[in-house]
């Protein structure tokens, strides 16, 4: 979808200037953002949970990686699905590490919740009218962002850096959805 629909739309001429330069910023910034995160965004698990700080500093990056994400899918249905299905993902391996933490249930809900409420509001932002000239600057950065994720995925190895077929097959499966859809 990034490559068959989301690219040729940045560059109509209803985008602004610079958005290729958004794009490259969304690619460093989820870069930034996987410090934080741990992959959990393209279904790593965290290395470590010991940290006293780490479920407020999981929850904030994938905040703002879920809050980004919002804006690009207004316009666009297929985005709708392919980052509904992500956020499936991304919120099972989150409730699974968010409930190994030693925390209170209304504090682990708390942090789910707060997740929950990331895409839908980057969608709304795009419909308040001061900041709707600033939304395609924010779908780039949200293209830059998915794009960093989708290479990810396709270009991981194992550790032995063995051809992975159940990979390769997901990749292949994955492209032919986006053609499709």
């Amino acid at each position: 979808i990034i490559v068959l629909k989301m690219l040729p739309d940045m560059f109509l001429d209803h985008y602004r200037k610079y958005s290729e330069l958004f794009i490259l910023l969304g690619l460093l910034l989820q870069t930034g953002i996987e410090f934080f995160s741990q992959g959990i965004e393209h279904g790593h698990g965290p290395s470590s949970t010991k940290h006293s700080f780490y479920p407020q500093v999981l929850v904030a990056g994938l905040f703002i990686h879920a809050f980004i994400e919002g804006f690009p899918l207004v316009n666009s249905e297929e985005m709708l699905w392919a980052v509904s299905l992500h956020k499936i993902k991304i919120g099972f391996i989150l409730t699974l590490i968010i409930w190994i933490i030693p925390a209170s249930i209304v504090l682990k809900i708390a942090y789910l919740f707060i997740f929950s409420l990331a895409t839908p509001l980057g969608m709304l932002m795009t419909g308040i009218e001061i900041l709707h000239e600033y939304t395609p600057y924010m779908s780039s950065l949200a293209l830059g962002m998915l794009l960093h994720i989708s290479t990810q995925i396709i270009l991981e190895r194992n550790k032995s850096h063995k051809f992975n077929y159940g990979n390769f097959s997901m990749v292949l499966l994955g492209m032919l959805l986006a053609y499709v859809i």
